[in-house]
């Protein structure tokens, strides 16, 4: 049971079908499809969004209002193409030297709220390859903010 009017809306969308997104768009598209792809939007998810796009160096030149832009169109593409296809997308337009900082940034949303589903896990290997990360880098980041978010070792699966 998914509660999609917890995240932020806001008026605007520029209505481009072929997108080449920035850095910021592709971050806020990852990061809304992870939010989404299991089906239930937690609240600690929502606000740990709201943080990151409030105080993280990707935003921080950011207007609230193109943020709240970007949301929008995001929150649009998702619920027309499923996240699936707005990973890919965004992923081809994320910069070869933030990829693994998004992919951390994602991997730390999931943990945000303690509850890993088989579906986030599902989406953390899709990311995995839309990102072309490698499987070392993978391991280290869930490692490392499994010990952040408090999660156990049994907690976190074997990274496919």
């Amino acid at each position: 049971m998914g509660n999609h009017d917890m995240l932020p809306v806001s008026e605007g969308h520029d209505g481009r079908s072929h997108p080449e997104y920035t850095l910021q768009e592709a971050t806020c598209g990852i990061l809304l499809a992870t939010i989404e792809c299991d089906g239930n939007v937690a609240f600690d998810e929502v606000a740990w969004f709201d943080l990151v796009t409030d105080i993280h160096p990707i935003f921080r030149n950011e207007p609230r209002a193109h943020i709240n832009q970007m949301i929008d169109e995001m929150r649009e593409r998702l619920n027309n193409e499923g996240w699936r296809s707005l990973i890919d997308q965004c992923g081809r337009c994320a910069p070869e030297d933030a990829r693994l900082a998004v992919f951390a940034l994602t991997v730390d949303c999931i943990f945000s709220d303690g509850v890993v589903a088989s579906e986030e896990w599902d989406m953390v290997h899709h990311l995995q390859q839309a990102l072309s990360i490698q499987e070392l880098e993978v391991r280290s980041v869930i490692e490392v903010l499994a010990l952040k978010n408090g999660c156990q070792a049994w907690q976190t699966p074997t990274v496919k």
